[in-house]
């Protein structure tokens, strides 16, 4: 079975992987209230700042469940919140965990997913204990699918109509990466 441990801080070169706080509410409507960032992803775009420190107090209580995964992504040097990424248990008996990510628009492009996600899996695997974290983006979306791959994850194909979004049912590629992959 998983070693379930909650959601710890992990540290990359630039980045500070950290549970979520009330106070990162206006932060994270920089980015969750961006209809751009949010365009393909199972959530709503946020409508306000109090709508952000909702979602927060629920994600915050959540941190209760050992089994529960969500970091704010902090800059080292600025400690400011620039994103998210959670792990999530897909089949506890299995042993496989599924990610999911989201950046503040103008910092794409600079690695910081890559970094946060790299620090993610090596989490996943070698502290939580799984064999297999997958991960799915829209196939309108590449951005997210380099992402993984230059993470290690393998591509394993495209599942139609996959998920709902504000853009409607998206097709969707899936990746995943095993612990033994390395």
């Amino acid at each position: 079975m998983l070693n379930h441990v909650g959601t710890r801080v992990l540290e990359t070169p630039r980045l500070v992987l950290r549970r979520f706080e009330e106070k990162d509410a206006e932060a994270m409507f920089a980015w969750a209230g961006d209809p751009l960032v949010t365009k393909y992803l199972r959530m709503d775009t946020q409508q306000s700042i109090e709508e952000s420190r909702e979602v927060l107090r629920q994600w915050v209580q959540m941190y209760r469940e050992p089994d529960y995964y969500a970091w704010a992504i902090t800059e080292k040097t600025t400690s400011r919140a620039v994103g998210s990424i959670g792990l999530s248990v897909a089949v506890e008996q299995d042993r496989t965990g599924s990610v999911g990510f989201c950046l503040l628009r103008e910092c794409w492009g600079q690695g910081y997913m890559s970094e946060a996600l790299a620090a993610v899996l090596d989490f996943g695997f070698h502290t939580v204990g799984f064999n297999r974290i997958e991960g799915v983006h829209s196939e309108c979306n590449p951005a997210s699918g380099a992402v993984m791959r230059r993470c290690g994850m393998q591509y394993e194909g495209m599942s139609r109509q996959l998920y709902y979004c504000s853009e409607g049912y998206q097709d969707s590629h899936r990746y995943a990466r095993l612990k033994s992959d390395r």
